[in-house]
């Protein structure tokens, strides 16, 4: 597998952990987002690499139903994306206002270890950072993100 291969899926791991973690942090947090169509970024650095990797940018509807359940939402989408018998679990969670930290720990054929941060603006608007390592065939991997996302109106049907 090529370098950049490889550092394009390590960096798609990182970013499912993210997927993971930010609507399942939302189920903690008191502000709830708003299903409608939303608009998420996340900007990685991976550490040693001069040149930042181009941003991430997604837009999603998010219905009702995934709104009324986000951590059956991203709980369906982390396990499409994870490789099988990779294992990850919220080691630590805590929040302080508008604001929740989690730890993640996966195991398995790529282990990583990951802490973030989001803060909800409000119920139309976040913004975070993550810090993940991950182990991988040419050693450890250190990188960096933050990510934004805002509603940004209804769904189109």
């Amino acid at each position: 597998m090529s370098m950049g291969r490889l550092l394009a899926k390590l960096v798609l791991n990182s970013i499912a952990v993210t997927v993971l973690c930010l609507p399942a942090v939302n189920s903690w947090a008191a502000p709830s987002l708003r299903p409608g169509k939303w608009e998420m970024s996340t900007q990685t650095q991976i550490v040693g690499i001069a040149q930042p990797m181009p941003p991430l940018h997604m837009t999603e509807c998010l219905s009702p139903t995934q709104a009324r359940d986000p951590v059956k939402t991203a709980t369906d989408r982390f396990r499409r994306s994870v490789a099988p018998g990779q294992q990850c679990n919220i080691s630590h969670r805590a929040e302080s206002g508008r604001s929740v930290t989690w730890s993640v720990t996966c195991t398995g054929s790529q282990p990583l270890t990951s802490r973030g941060r989001v803060t909800f603006d409000n119920s139309s608007a976040y913004h975070g950072s993550m810090s993940s390592e991950i182990m991988s065939p040419i050693g450890p991997v250190k990188m960096m993100q933050s990510f934004q996302g805002r509603r940004l109106g209804a769904c189109s049907r």
